[in-house]
């Protein structure tokens, strides 16, 4: 790391800032962090050093801030610098502009990056900012924006905001859920998938509980029992895009 460049500086200046939960310093720390990454004052092999000094610029206190919570989300706004060389900067300002939320930027990340839910068979994946690596031109704010508007239609259906998922369907992601815990492709303390620091996926030991399996059981059997009712198969859900 270079931490005599001007972005650095103010990337660490907002980082502290940011502490405090306010978005637009988070907005300001992911701008210069971004800009400090594309004129090399960041590297892709920095992750570590980067969590650093969010560590270190947070203020002394026993919860745990913005910047412990989004550490994570904030690296993969940085990476953009490393995986999009030719409109890096443009894409940082556009973000800017776009919005200061911290799940706004990290939504415009993913769909830029093809990750999370906006990935090739995730719910909004066919709805992902289309941008090639040498790509000159940077995704312009309003499609950023849309972007965001997409994470929060897709938040919505799964939180039952929206209503619009037939029970059958709702059946067959809670059965995906509760096997994805069960075989050991999720976190049970966290809910994500199970990735190593790297990203590189992982399995988790599995749950070898009987009452678990048990619930899946009934689930399976309560679709079973729809399917008897509709006269029709149930076809197992993917999520839909939002």
């Amino acid at each position: 790391m270079k931490t005599s460049n001007k972005h650095f500086v103010a990337f660490e200046k907002h980082a502290a800032e940011a502490a405090s939960g306010s978005d637009k310093p988070y907005a300001l720390m992911i701008k210069h962090a971004g800009l400090a990454a594309c004129e090399g004052a960041i590297t892709a092999d920095d992750r570590d050093a980067f969590y650093s000094r969010l560590e270190k610029a947070r203020p002394s206190a026993t919860h745990k801030t913005i910047l412990d919570n989004r550490k994570s989300e904030a690296w993969s706004c940085v990476k953009l610098a490393f995986e999009y060389k030719e409109c890096n900067v443009d894409i940082f300002a556009n973000m800017e502009k776009a919005t200061p939320t911290p799940t706004g930027i990290y939504d415009i990340a993913c769909s830029i990056r093809s990750k999370a839910h906006f990935a090739e068979k995730a719910a909004c994946g066919k709805k992902a900012i289309d941008l090639h690596t040498d790509s000159g031109k940077a995704p312009t704010v309003e499609a950023m924006q849309a972007a965001i508007k997409h994470s929060n239609a897709y938040r919505n259906d799964l939180t039952g905001v929206s209503n619009a998922r037939p029970l059958d369907k709702v059946l067959a992601q809670m059965v995906k859920t509760l096997e994805s815990f069960r075989d050991g492709k999720r976190d049970p303390k966290t809910g994500k998938p199970a990735k190593k620091a790297n990203g590189n996926s992982i399995t988790l030991p599995t749950i070898a509980s009987k009452t678990l399996g048990a619930a899946i059981a009934s689930l399976n059997e309560f679709k079973v029992e729809l399917v008897s009712k509709n006269g029709k198969n149930v076809v197992p859900m993917r999520k839909r895009a939002a």
